[in-house]
């Protein structure tokens, strides 16, 4: 539902996990694209898709982040599976304030979602907005992180989606230069009339490789308490 160590570049958001961070790119002109291949299991069924994250720091308080599913295979236990290509999410994030002292960072964010998804089993073929706000502190080898959320939802026909405030409170400690551990916290309100809202937790683990200061290899699983269990294998070049 609801990013990681890279030895090269610290980075506001990465296809390793959903959760974001403060720890925003802070050098202008800094690209960053990672592809990962995700993978997917719960008691309803399993999923398979592969992302990419295009990075771009204009400045180094402003970050652009756009997010393609360029393909995705949904295959529920009771249902025909499903893919094609899945939506695209861009998001636009502002470091408001610097962690100095014992102050933590602020970073202002606002998402879209563009409904670019062929098959209406994998996408709503409607736009989504959000707003957040992010705030997190490092502790030498501990980064936590806490954001709020505010996001609507497009309706597809036959649904009366609702506004929903969401949170995520995250942390990753570094085991080793190259192994990290990272568990969030999140939840939402009620996504639809007589449905209640959900929360949950997730811990895992991520390992990646720093092969030169341009290309970082990664691997990373985590397990949640709704029992999805979700791998990414991928790769981030930096430049």
């Amino acid at each position: 539902m609801c990013a990681a160590v890279f030895a090269a570049t610290p980075v506001w958001a990465d296809l390793a996990r959903d959760a974001r961070t403060t720890r925003i790119v802070r050098e202008e002109g800094n690209l960053v694209i990672e592809n990962a291949l995700q993978f997917e299991r719960d008691k309803d069924g399993k999923a398979i898709a592969f992302e990419t994250g295009i990075q771009y720091s204009p400045s180094d308080r402003i970050q652009l982040l756009l997010e393609p599913v360029f393909w995705e295979r949904q295959m529920p236990k009771d249902k025909p599976d499903a893919s094609g290509i899945g939506d695209t999410d861009f998001t636009v994030a502002y470091v408001a304030l610097g962690a100095e002292g014992s102050w933590p960072a602020v970073v202002l964010a606002a998402k879209a979602k563009i409904p670019t998804a062929d098959n209406r089993k994998i996408g709503t073929g409607k736009a989504d907005y959000s707003a957040s706000v992010i705030s997190g502190k490092e502790f030498g080898e501990l980064d936590l992180n806490l954001e709020l959320e505010y996001g609507t939802f497009g309706s597809p026909a036959g649904e009366d989606l609702k506004d929903q405030f969401i949170y995520t409170f995250s942390l990753d400690y570094g085991l080793t230069e190259n192994l990290s551990f990272f568990a969030e916290v999140f939840g939402n309100t009620s996504p639809a009339e007589g449905e209640d809202g959900s929360s949950a937790v997730l811990a895992g683990v991520e390992y990646d490789i720093e092969i030169n200061k341009h290309v970082n290899p990664f691997i990373s699983v985590e397990v949640d308490t709704d029992e999805l269990i979700t791998a990414k294998v991928g790769l981030e070049y930096t430049w």
